[in-house]
């Protein structure tokens, strides 16, 4: 009995503390990543913020998707512009992550549901059908024979191995579950919220320690000041010529850069002195300092704040990754007396102001160094989107594949729920559309996206933009750059003043 009682004790303490540690105080802790860092736990703590805050009145606008909807709408522009017309209290929304497929959209409805969408707007192209998937590459030849059932399980089942899919819907994984091991992972990942979140509950308590008690020397994305026309990568890279304004922060602290080994010069060569940056302020005389290797801080105490200074590196390296040359690196927060925090908004990169410069000769050809060169290591994803972009195009469109199957459920739930669906197939670079846009397969799948079975009048919309952008608008086949997101987000918000503003003026009177 007393046995009995320890191990009753034990299971009952381990839920408890699993649900206040990792169901509660794990989503109430500030979140200070940056915008596109740390996908799933951002989208898990989106849903969650969402899901219990709502304004009175507020009309509210869902963007939910993949990275195609992430890169492609602006929600503070929207909100700015309907902030601009007297007693709108129109939200739009982010519910975005990237690889957020349809089969896992379909799959967390009843979480979106939670959110209190008014409106759903879902942005989405054939990468998020994931027809790319190896398994499904490999069933191609099955679907045209007495195989096709088999076929077509099997790439349901290749779908909820994906760990998100489980993180997202651990009933549905429970459910779908073929065998004891998947029963009893989709069991435990039901009833304990420590193994559905295990592999990104360090994701924000990490970060937030980082911002107080580490130099932000290691990161992902960049989270610091502006530098003058966006001349500051994702990655926080620099050319040899930047501008930045002097904070607070920066005149008391310096600016922390890093000078990587491909600053300097190598064996054998003549010069094996440091690059030199030389920092020109706009009323003052400038000065010259010999990089180091590495981090280091570079002291601005002379600087007014709110001054200018201008930088300039007298070596730079070329980035095969980028096809740019950069110069330094800056850390993670520079310049900032506190970190940003959710919500964060997307800001304009040097790469957008790269790419938007360039002319219709330059833009394929640097496409073709980045994208296309898949020798490089980690560009295995964007070859597979190639090969199946050409593959399906000797295809017709197969409207039983599962995650064509969970779109048209994704459908009918809305229309079941009463919630117009504004379905839009977003812009693709055309480099990559002209693999497959002459296609029956692509006829028939734009077909497919256009009708929604039992939807009732003025309860969903289809809108073809696929070819509504420049090659310049976009970093790789689908994502947009901050231009581009500044074009889709001028036509979003047409469509949504049209088609909504009457349903917005009356939930804010208190109508339904």
């Amino acid at each position: 009995m007393r046995a009995f009682k320890f191990i009753l004790t034990f299971v009952l303490a381990y839920f408890v503390l699993d649900g206040f540690l990792f169901r509660f105080l794990l989503w109430r802790l500030p979140n200070e990543s940056a915008w596109e860092s740390f996908p799933l736990y951002n989208f898990e703590y989106r849903f969650r913020h969402l899901a219990r805050r709502e304004k009175a009145g507020e009309f509210r606008i869902i963007a939910a998707g993949s990275s195609i909807a992430l890169y492609s709408i602006l929600p503070e522009k929207l909100n700015e512009l309907f902030a601009g017309e007297p007693g709108n209290r129109t939200n739009v929304l982010m519910l975005a992550r990237q690889g957020l497929n349809v089969f896992e959209l379909n799959a967390i409805f009843d979480r979106i549901l939670e959110t209190r969408p008014d409106v759903i707007i879902l942005p989405l192209n054939m990468v998020d059908f994931r027809l790319e998937r190896p398994i499904v590459l490999d069933l191609v030849k099955d679907l045209d024979t007495d195989h096709r059932g088999e076929a077509l399980q099997s790439a349901e089942s290749d779908l909820w191995q994906f760990p998100e899919s489980q993180i997202l819907d651990p009933g549905g994984y429970l459910l779908a579950a073929r065998s004891p091991r998947d029963l009893g992972r989709g069991l435990f990942l039901e009833i304990s919220a420590a193994y559905r979140y295990r592999s990104l509950f360090w994701d924000g308590p990490s970060q937030y320690l980082e911002n107080r008690y580490s130099k932000g020397r290691s990161y992902e994305n960049y989270a610091g000041i502006p530098v003058e026309g966006g001349n500051i990568t994702h990655r926080g890279w620099v050319g040899s010529n930047f501008e930045i304004t002097i904070t607070e922060t920066l005149r008391r602290e310096g600016l922390d850069v890093q000078a990587p080994d491909s600053l300097f010069a190598r064996p054998g060569e003549n010069d094996m002195s440091g690059p030199i940056l030389e920092i020109q302020p706009a009323e003052a005389r400038p000065r010259r300092i010999e990089l180091q290797r590495g981090w280091q801080n570079i002291s601005l105490s002379e600087q007014s704040p709110g001054s200018k200074v201008r930088f300039r590196v007298s070596r730079s390296f070329y980035s095969d990754e980028n096809d740019d040359r950069f110069a330094l690196r800056f850390s993670r927060n520079a310049g900032r007396s506190e970190p940003i925090s959710f919500p964060v908004s997307r800001e304009l990169r040097r790469e957008d102001e790269r790419y938007r410069r360039m002319t219709d000769t330059e833009y394929p050809e640097s496409f073709a160094r980045r994208i296309l060169k898949f020798s490089r290591p980690g560009m295995q994803y964007l070859q597979s989107l190639q090969t199946a972009k050409r593959i399906w195009a000797l295809r017709h469109f197969d409207p039983d594949l599962p995650a064509a199957r969970a779109f048209r459920q994704f459908q009918k739930k809305a229309a079941d729920a009463g919630i117009p669906l504004v379905v839009i197939h977003s812009p693709e670079n055309p480099l990559s559309r002209e693999w497959y846009e002459k296609s029956v397969w692509y006829a028939e799948f734009i077909k497919y996206l256009s009708e929604s079975p039992g939807a009732a009048a003025g309860q969903y919309s289809f809108y073809q933009w696929q070819d509504a952008l420049p090659m310049q608008d976009f970093y790789d086949y689908h994502h947009l750059t901050y231009f581009g997101a500044q074009k889709f987000t001028d036509r979003l918000a047409r469509i949504l003043e049209k088609e909504f503003h009457a349903e917005s003026a009356v939930k804010r009177r208190g109508g339904q």
